[in-house]
C-alpha cells in the first residue's frame, strides 16, 4: 500500500533545506530524488509521501513535528565566527556543524524548561572580563571561581581526568557544557553561547583530552567576554585586528587559568633555571606538563609568555608538536578503520551531553515529568540504553 501524502507548507521544506546549509542539489542528492521532484516539493506543486517526509526530516536533521508547523520558527544566528575573514562565513557552515549548533540551542531551551517543571532555580553565570583586564590576573581569578587549587590539578596526572574535573566546575558554576560530534577539527574546536543565565560551551569531541580542556577554557573565557564565538583557538589565522586581538586574549586567559604564573615560576624546575629565555628539553616540558594535567605546548607558550624562552625556540617545537598531532590523529584513523569498536552508547551520551544535562533529563523521567518516549529524545539514546545511563550518571 502506498504511503500517504504529507499535507504541509512547501515554505518549512526550504526552510528546512537552507538552515541544513544543503543547496538544492545536494538536497536531491542525499534524499536519492531527482532535483525536479525536490523543487515540486518546495514549489508546492507535489507533496511528499509520510515515508519520503520521514526521509527528509532524517536528511535535514529536523523533527517530524517540524514540517507540520504554521509557519517557519524563528531561530537565534550562530555565534560570530572568529575562524575567518568576513565574507567567507557563508562557506565554511557545514550542514553537520550547522546542525551542531542547532542541538546546542536545543538542548539549552529543554534544560531550562525543565528546570521550570522541577522548580530548580537557574544559576546566573556569574564570571566577567573586559578586554581591558590584566591576563595573568585573570587566571588565578577563574581557578578561585571555579574552585580548582593546585594540589588537586598535580593529583590528576591524566589528562582525561583533568578534562572532566575541568567541565565538571564549570557546569558547576552555571554553564552547560557539551561536545560537538561529526564535525572535523580542522572546521571548528569549539563554540560558544554567552547567554546571560545558562551559556553554553561545545568542544569538539574529537580532539585530544588536552586540547578538549584548553578549548573549554577558551570559550570560558568567551563566556566571560561576553562574546558568543565560533573558534578554531589557531592565533595564526588572518583575521581583523579586533577580533584578533579576542582569540589571543582568550587563548592568553585560558593559559594563564590552566597554568598560573606564580605556579609556573615556582615550580622546582623552572626555579631551578631562573630568569632569562631558556632553550628546553623534551623530557624537561614532558614533565612540567604532566605535572599540570597540560600539553607540552600549554607549558612553552606559558614559559614564552612569562619570558623563559625565546619565540624561535617556542616556533620551532610548535611546528613539532603539530607535525607530531597530524601523525597521531593519522595512526588513530587508521587503527579506527582497520577496528571494528564496540560503541558504548550510554557512556558515549555522558560525555557528548555532559552531566549537568543528562542527570535533569533523567531526574525529570524519574519524577514522572516527561515520558520515557522524551527522555529518549531528549537524551538522543534508545530507550533500552537509558537504565545503563542512569547507573554511569551517578557513578561520575
Amino acid at each position: 500500500m502506498r504511503s500517504p501524502k504529507a499535507v504541509i507548507n512547501s515554505e518549512l521544506l526550504v526552510w528546512a533545506r537552507d538552515t541544513a546549509g544543503l543547496t538544492l542539489d545536494e538536497a536531491a542528492r542525499r534524499l536519492q530524488k531527482r532535483v525536479d521532484q525536490v523543487q515540486a516539493w518546495e514549489n508546492g506543486d507535489d507533496q511528499p509521501t509520510l515515508v519520503q517526509l520521514r526521509q527528509i526530516a532524517r536528511v535535514y536533521k529536523r523533527s517530524f513535528s517540524d514540517f507540520y508547523l504554521a509557519q517557519a520558527p524563528e531561530e537565534n544566528p550562530p555565534p560570530h565566527d572568529f575562524r575567518r575573514l568576513p565574507g567567507e562565513v557563508a562557506l565554511t557552515y557545514s550542514p553537520a556543524l550547522r546542525h551542531q549548533l542547532r542541538l546546542a540551542q536545543t538542548r539549552r531551551t529543554i534544560f531550562h524548561e525543565l528546570c521550570n517543571d522541577l522548580g530548580v532555580p537557574i544559576p546566573e553565570f556569574g564570571l566577567r572580563a573586559s578586554l581591558t583586564d590584566d591576563r595573568e590576573a585573570l587566571g588565578p581569578r577563574i581557578r578561585e571561581f571555579l574552585g580548582i587549587t593546585l594540589a588537586e590539578q598535580q593529583a590528576w596526572r591524566d589528562p582525561r581526568r583533568a578534562y572532566k574535573a575541568w567541565r565538571t566546575r564549570i557546569e558547576a558554576h552555571g554553564a552547560l557544557t557539551f561536545q560537538i560530534t561529526g564535525v572535523p577539527t580542522t572546521e571548528i574546536m569549539g563554540f560558544s553561547f554567552a547567554f546571560p543565565e545558562l551559556p553554553v560551551i561545545a568542544v569538539n569531541q574529537k580532539a585530544r583530552p588536552n586540547g578538549r580542556t584548553f578549548t573549554l577554557l577558551h570559550e570560558l573565557v568567551h563566556l566571560m567576554l561576553g562574546y558568543s564565538g565560533l573558534c578554531d583557538i589557531d592565533e595564526g589565522m588572518v583575521r581583523p585586528a579586533e577580533e584578533q586581538e579576542a582569540e589571543i586574549f582568550c587563548n592568553a586567559v585560558a593559559g594563564a587559568a590552566l597554568v598560573s604564573s606564580a605556579d609556573l615560576l615556582g615550580f622546582p624546575l623552572v626555579r631551578l633555571r631562573g630568569a632569562g629565555r631558556h632553550e628546553w628539553g623534551n623530557d624537561e616540558l614532558e614533565g612540567i606538563a604532566r605535572a599540570f594535567s597540560v600539553s607540552e605546548e600549554v607549558i612553552l607558550r606559558r614559559l614564552l609568555s612569562l619570558g623563559r624562552t625565546t619565540p624561535a625556540f617556542y616556533q620551532r617545537k610548535r611546528a613539532e608538536y603539530l607535525a607530531r598531532y597530524a601523525q597521531i590523529d593519522q595512526q588513530a584513523r587508521e587503527e579506527t578503520e582497520e577496528q571494528e569498536i564496540r560503541r558504548n552508547m550510554p557512556r558515549e551520551t555522558l560525555s557528548n551531553l555532559g552531566p549537568l544535562y543528562t542527570r535533569l533529563v533523567l531526574e525529570s523521567f524519574n519524577q514522572d515529568n516527561i515520558t520515557l518516549i522524551d527522555a529518549s529524545r531528549y537524551l538522543g539514546l534508545k530507550a533500552r540504553h537509558i537504565s545503563r545511563l542512569e547507573d554511569l550518571a551517578l557513578s561520575e
